[in-house]
């Protein structure tokens, strides 16, 4: 149980992470990042 709710913080926060990044990214860069996400 506390294993569930160490990896559901750890993934909010690194979502959270995400989010931010992705604010203060340039679009150009943002785009490369998604392609390369999609791609696999």
């Amino acid at each position: 149980m506390d294993h569930v709710r160490v990896a559901a913080k750890i993934s909010h926060e690194a979502g959270l992470f995400l989010v931010a990044q992705a604010m203060t990214t340039p679009d150009v860069v943002r785009g490369a990042l998604y392609r390369e996400l999609l791609s696999g």
